[in-house]
């Protein structure tokens, strides 16, 4: 989830959530007795009981969970701690507004684990402490102010601060870095633990930023989406072309549009290797997942488009807007590569595991965090994401990439993409109940 479209329903810094108004007036109360009971009837089987906590503050939008990192975080670890634990029992609890939004997301975890994944629309904070009998909760955003009012304790994951590294960019955003700032402390806090993806994040974001005490810290680190992925309809890529209109060849940058994630930068370079001779005959196409308009960096991508007057190469950049979850892979398989050139993340970026897991090589920034998780970077295609030149020469290479770069890419990856859900899963386990008893 964006955290600045956090900030802008919320208001001023001097306002505050109430915790008794997030009433489910769009569930009747007789579902929500059936649930409970059948949640009171499941209750001896289960050693312990999980909640998530999704009391997001904005309307997601369709595709608007599953679509985003977080999102796709949340399900996939789901998925492994039901996987990893026969016995377990997980809640997810959302506002009303969400509810139909998180529902559709786990349409197919509802049904792989059925009578042991429950999705509950809440009337207040305070109706769920009083009926909703969880051993623990995982918050899984630390821009969540509603968890402040949660009675049993919470694990919240700290993914990045991203703003912090930014001061500049979002320091022009009215209220939003102080008011971000006053959440994040109270939340972390106030949560049994805290964990983060990387030394990185835990090291900058949590103990120099938030100074937090290390015992309150820990590192679980993300895997790839194998198992998933095998599960996905890889349908004809004839079918998948005709469907999104990409008869020519593309690379690929999944992402939303943000400050940080380089999207203008990227299609200057893109553009200059299409000028050039062998750019040109290439006919490649650089496929993006969003929209530019109302976004941000509107400006600048409208400014690098305009400067181009070849409507031939200026049709090369394709915003095809959010995807379907299902056919997220599919982009991945039919490209001839993926480039990532964001300026942050706090992680080994999604981007490079999905795109490695589809067998399609990767360019890819060469930021802290991705030198911390791949120990073996120089056998990879990578840049310094402020440099357009290093950007176009990174396309031009993953042009070029044969079978033999994705040997390489994949040998040098080894450890990263060896690891599973499971893993991570079993991880969140261990602090679970390390936190519990």
């Amino acid at each position: 989830m964006s955290i600045e479209k956090s900030i802008k329903i919320r208001g001023s810094s001097k306002q505050s959530f109430n915790k008794d108004i997030y009433y489910s007036s769009g569930i009747m109360w007789e579902e929500t007795s059936n649930f409970l009971n059948e949640l009171s009837r499941q209750k001896w089987k289960s050693k312990r009981i999980i909640g998530f906590f999704l009391g997001y503050s904005m309307y997601l939008g369709i595709g608007g969970f599953e679509g985003e990192g977080i999102g796709r975080f949340v399900i996939r670890l789901i998925e492994g701690l039901l996987d990893n634990d026969k016995e377990a029992l997980i809640i997810i609890l959302t506002n009303n507004q969400n509810y139909h939004v998180i529902e559709d997301a786990f349409k197919k975890c509802i049904s792989n684990f059925p009578n042991r994944l429950f999705i509950e629309s809440f009337k207040s904070v305070d109706w769920i402490n009083k009926n909703i009998p969880v051993d623990i909760w995982i918050v899984p955003y630390i821009g969540m102010e509603l968890a402040l009012w949660l009675k049993k304790p919470f694990i919240v994951c700290l993914h990045d601060l991203v703003y912090m590294h930014f001061e500049e960019m979002y320091k022009a955003m009215p209220n939003f870095y102080d008011e971000f700032t006053c959440i994040a402390n109270k939340v972390a806090k106030k949560a049994v633990k805290v964990v983060f993806n990387s030394n990185f994040i835990r090291n900058n974001e949590g103990l120099k930023f938030l100074k937090l005490p290390k015992w309150k810290t820990h590192v679980i680190r993300l895997a790839p989406p194998k198992k998933e992925y095998e599960t996905i309809n890889l349908y004809d890529e004839k079918a998948f072309r005709d469907k999104y209109n990409l008869h020519n060849k593309y690379i690929v940058y999944p992402s939303v549009i943000r400050y940080h994630k380089n999207h203008d930068r990227l299609i200057e370079a893109f553009l200059k290797f299409r000028g050039t001779k062998e750019g040109y005959h290439s006919k490649l196409s650089l496929v993006l997942t969003d929209n530019y308009l109302n976004r941000p960096k509107q400006k600048e991508i409208m400014t690098v488009l305009n400067k181009c007057k070849d409507i031939n190469l200026r049709n090369s950049i394709i915003f095809l807007g959010r995807l379907p979850s299902n056919d997220v892979p599919l982009l991945y398989k039919y490209a001839v590569g993926t480039i990532i050139p964001t300026l942050f993340e706090g992680s080994c970026p999604f981007q490079i595991l999905e795109s490695l897991t589809m067998n399609t090589p990767v360019a890819m920034s060469n930021i802290e965090v991705v030198k911390e998780i791949i120990t073996d970077i120089d056998n990879l295609i990578t840049f310094n994401p402020y440099s357009s030149e290093e950007i176009q020469k990174a396309i031009e290479d993953l042009w070029k990439a044969d079978d033999l770069k994705l040997k390489e890419q994949k040998k040098a990856t080894l450890d990263v993409m060896t690891r599973t859900w499971a893993d991570v899963a079993q991880e969140y386990q261990t602090l679970i109940e390390e936190v519990i008893e």
